[in-house]
C-alpha cells in the first residue's frame, strides 16, 4: 500500500503545482498534517472503494505559533498561492467545533469545553491562478493527530502520514463497510 499511497498523494500534490519532496519536508519538519476531504478521497481510491467522491481543496492542519505562520506564509507565496479575499475562517471554526460539543461533553466528562471550542485558532484559505484551494487550519494543540481524531466533527477521520507516506484512519472497519 505504501507505493499506492505515495503515488496518489504525489499526483494530487503535483496537480496543485507543489513540489512533492518539499511538501513532505515541510509537513514533517513543521508539525503539519494533511486531513479532510482530500485524504478521504485518496484513501477510498487506495482501498479500491468505488465512489464518485472527489475533493475540492487541500486541508493542511498546523500547530498554531508564530514560526508556523511565517513558514506557511512564505511557502504559499513561493508557490504562487495567495490569500482568498474576504474568506471568513471563523465560520469554519464555529461550524466544526460547536456541533460536536455535546458528544465531547458526554464522552469526556472532565473535559473543559471552552478549551476545545477555542483550539481552532484560525483558518486561512489560499488559492493559485489555476483555482486550486489550500486551507490552512491553525490548531492550538501540538498533537494534531490526537486533536483531529478525538475532537474534530467528521465521521471518517483519515489523514496522510508524511513520514511513512501512508493514509491512516482511526476506524478502518467503518470505511470498508
Amino acid at each position: 500500500m505504501n507505493q499506492v499511497s505515495k503515488t496518489l498523494m504525489k499526483e494530487f500534490v503535483e496537480s496543485y503545482g507543489l513540489n512533492y519532496i518539499e511538501f513532505r519536508q515541510i509537513l514533517t519538519k513543521e508539525n503539519m498534517m494533511i486531513a479532510g476531504s482530500t485524504t478521504l478521497s485518496l484513501y477510498l481510491k487506495q482501498e479500491s472503494i468505488d465512489t464518485e467522491f472527489t475533493s475540492n481543496d487541500l486541508d493542511v492542519w498546523v500547530y498554531y505559533n508564530s514560526h508556523s505562520q511565517e513558514v506557511i506564509k512564505n511557502w504559499m507565496k513561493n508557490n504562487n498561492y495567495y490569500k482568498t479575499p474576504n474568506y471568513n475562517g471563523s465560520n469554519y471554526k464555529r461550524m466544526n467545533t460547536y456541533k460536536n460539543m455535546i458528544n465531547i461533553k458526554n464522552n469526556y466528562k472532565n473535559i473543559n469545553i471552552n478549551y476545545i471550542k477555542n483550539m481552532i485558532k484560525n483558518v486561512i484559505e489560499y488559492k493559485n491562478a489555476s483555482g486550486n484551494i489550500i486551507q490552512i487550519i491553525y490548531v492550538d494543540n501540538a498533537n494534531l493527530k490526537k486533536y483531529y481524531t478525538e475532537y474534530f466533527d467528521i465521521n471518517y477521520k483519515i489523514w496522510w502520514n508524511a513520514t511513512t507516506e501512508l493514509f491512516e484512519t482511526d476506524k478502518p472497519e467503518l470505511i470498508k463497510n
